[in-house]
């Protein structure tokens, strides 16, 4: 069945997360900075650690993607107190940082112009509602895509079927009828290969191996994707 409907993941897919990232790193260690003595290196350990905890005691919602809660943890661990203020200002400090850093994928918004014209779209992403939607207007994509689901909105995170289940229902359209593109072997592409959605890996900014979550087509930039989809139909 030729596809109707494709499905793009955005972190990774669509942008590069750990540019920004490691930026918005360093603003939030800059509002800390000022109470609690750390180094660089010290922060980061702990903001991965705490991060690897968060997403072992929340994992399947998306507030195990929540910053003010990784920072208000790291606040508490290194004062004692609660630091509820300090952690959101940390947070406010990391976004505002990781968003002006942002750049959409070399090509990103000609082949999603392209795709937009002969394909419905939508973004189907693991994380806070507020967050993606923020990030979505920064890279300019809010035009191509009339349908965004959120793992918040899901109450489930991919490779759970009813992320892509919401994302197909909203669209009007089957699995067979759909292609996910994305960069997780397991969220994105294990996921959507489960409902029966032809999948694309793009390797482009993590260079992910697929290990037994075997993709149709894998794609090393955005720029391919038409020719591959074209080969898929």
């Amino acid at each position: 069945m030729t596809s109707r409907a494709l499905l793009f993941d955005l972190d990774n897919t669509l942008y590069a997360y750990a540019p920004s990232d490691e930026v918005a790193l360093v603003a939030a260690q800059a509002v800390l900075a000022p109470h609690v003595e750390i180094s660089a290196a010290e922060f980061r350990r702990r903001n991965d650690r705490i991060r690897t905890e968060h997403a072992e005691r929340l994992g399947g919602q998306a507030a195990s993607h929540n910053r003010t809660l990784f920072f208000k943890s790291m606040v508490e661990q290194l004062t004692g107190v609660s630091g509820g203020d300090l952690a959101a200002r940390m947070a406010d400090g990391y976004w505002a940082v990781f968003r002006d850093h942002m750049e959409p994928a070399p090509n990103a918004h000609e082949v999603l112009e392209s795709l937009g014209a002969s394909h419905e779209l939508a973004l189907v992403t693991n994380q806070t509602t507020y967050v993606q939607l923020k990030k979505i207007q920064r890279l300019g994509f809010e035009r191509y895509f009339p349908v965004v689901v959120t793992s918040e909105e899901c109450g489930v995170e991919k490779p759970d079927a009813r992320v892509f289940q919401r994302a197909l229902s909203t669209l009007g359209v089957e699995a067979s009828a759909a292609v996910m593109i994305g960069d997780d072997p397991h969220c994105d592409i294990h996921g959507a290969s489960e409902l029966g959605i032809p999948t694309v890996q793009t390797t482009e900014f993590t260079g992910l191996h697929l290990g037994e979550d075997q993709a149709d087509a894998v794609i090393g930039s955005l720029s391919e994707l038409p020719e591959v989809l074209s080969r898929l139909s």
